[in-house]
């Protein structure tokens, strides 16, 4: 019996006329978003750092950076991320580990800090997805990097990587799943130094993810997805407030200004506290970093593997073709956008995540490894061609919010988080180009799909961040 064609599965959605993509008002958007986040969204002020390289980051796409920012505020926001590099102190790793390695990154923002007399080093760690959306969004703003701390990078993913292969968000501490693999993969490809990874193990670990259906799990027998529970997000990722009991007062930041400093709240406090922040604001910040798509993030992980181990990064053509046809049936056929797992309806982020992993390429060195034909030697999936455009588009359009900027889906909310992706995967898969003005305003720079950021950008990112060009 013949293999099924995964070109069988692309929807049959029909054209319909599509409205101008609203660049001023997006750019608009985001600028608002820089300065102060609406309230239903003001308690993501705990990731700054994300949700700011999704305001520049499309500011960036949208080809308005240089119009809408000023270079005294470009200086400020560089100054602003630098600030929150976390300096480490020498520290003893114990004795499986590299002993008294330094480890540096970058937190995700001032949103709370302890006071005493010497800084607490594990009241405050680096974290790894801040660290990277840190640097990328340096690399939007064109900083030098001159004040970037390599040899904590190279540290930071020393101490995160375990034993099975995979990467906590902290160091020892957090959830560990695909999402932080593809971050310390892209960190070390950005860095061109892959002394901080164990690149076998961690390649192990992606292939284990691999799930029946084709998609890739968050870790090892999860259901293919492109999200990762939110609730166990929030705990790992609050500060460990039994270590701040014993050891400082605790200090909120949620502005730019200096909060008052309060007593260290009880435990019964501190778990009020955490359940009534539980609301749509909590959920806004946990969805930014937790819908991870891990089918993308597996794939970019494998085609950021070194050439030394080109053999190990590679699918089998079995593999490969479970993975082409699940990403493709995730594209509606009645609503012409992507969702993030089977039987999930369509939302915009999706366009991104599943999307870009259609896009994904390995280098050139991967050539003579590869099994298959059809779709051309470089790519890891080659299924571009598989993604229905123009109802694509339709369904991005309809997510635009009257006021700018882009929702999850029609007739919801916009935020930085669904805005950034939707531009992205425009980015990647803009529809077929007319000669009106509405067609025009689709146009954006052509993204690298490998780093999620525009190829000027990536290319930036690559010489500065290593310190060699």
């Amino acid at each position: 019996m013949a293999a099924a064609d995964p070109a069988d599965d692309v929807p049959d959605v029909p054209d319909a006329a599509l409205a101008a993509l609203d660049k001023p008002g997006h750019a608009s958007f985001c600028m608002r978003c820089l300065y102060g986040l609406p309230a239903a969204m003001a308690e993501a002020d705990s990731s700054r750092i994300a949700v700011g390289f999704y305001c520049l980051g499309a500011l960036d796409l949208l080809g308005l950076l240089d119009a809408r920012v000023r270079p005294p505020e470009r200086a400020a926001w560089r100054a602003w991320v630098w600030a929150q590099q976390v300096p480490r102190p020498v520290r003893s790793a114990g004795a499986d580990a590299h002993e008294h390695e330094h480890v540096g990154g970058f937190r995700p923002g001032p949103f709370m800090r302890v006071e005493r007399e010497a800084p607490a080093a594990d009241a405050d760690p680096p974290h790894l997805i801040m660290t990277y959306t840190a640097l990328l969004a340096l690399a939007v703003l064109r900083d030098d990097f001159g004040a970037l701390d390599r040899r904590g990078l190279v540290g930071l993913l020393r101490a995160t990587q375990q034993a099975d292969g995979s990467f906590t968000a902290r160091p020892g501490q957090g959830e560990a799943d695909l999402r932080m693999v593809y971050t310390a993969f892209v960190i070390s490809a950005m860095l061109d130094d892959w002394r901080g990874v164990d690149v076998p193990r961690a390649l192990g670990f992606v292939h284990r993810c691999l799930s029946y259906e084709g998609g890739f799990g968050q870790a090892p027998g999860n259901e293919a997805t492109g999200a990762s529970n939110l609730f166990y997000f929030l705990f790992s990722f609050l500060v460990d407030f039994s270590y701040l009991r014993r050891h400082g007062r605790l200090v909120p930041y949620l502005c730019p200004r200096r909060a008052p400093t309060y007593s260290v709240p009880n435990q019964k406090q501190i778990a009020f506290w955490i359940l009534a922040s539980l609301s749509h604001a909590y959920a806004f910040f946990l969805y930014v970093l937790s819908a991870g798509g891990p089918t993308y993030c597996a794939l970019a992980a494998l085609a950021l593997a070194p050439a030394a181990y080109a053999e190990q990064a590679v699918l089998g053509d079995g593999a490969r073709r479970r993975t082409l046809r699940w990403l493709a049936q995730r594209q509606s056929g009645a609503e012409g956008g992507f969702g993030g797992r089977t039987e999930k309806g369509a939302d915009a982020c999706y366009s991104f995540w599943c999307g870009a992993a259609l896009d994904v390429r390995y280098p050139s060195h991967y050539e003579l490894l590869l099994c298959f034909t059809e779709c051309g030697g470089e790519q890891i999936l080659g299924a571009g061609a598989l993604v229905a455009r123009a109802p694509h588009a339709g369904f991005l359009a309809g997510c635009q919010f009257r006021v700018g900027g882009l929702a999850k889906a029609p007739g919801e909310l916009a935020d930085p988080y669904h805005t950034y992706l939707a531009l992205a995967a425009l980015a990647l898969y803009p529809p077929d180009e007319g000669e009106g003005e509405e067609d025009a305003s689709w146009r954006l720079p052509r993204l690298d799909a490998l780093l999620n950021a525009t190829e000027e950008t990536a290319a930036w990112a690559r010489a500065k961040i290593s310190g060699k060009g």
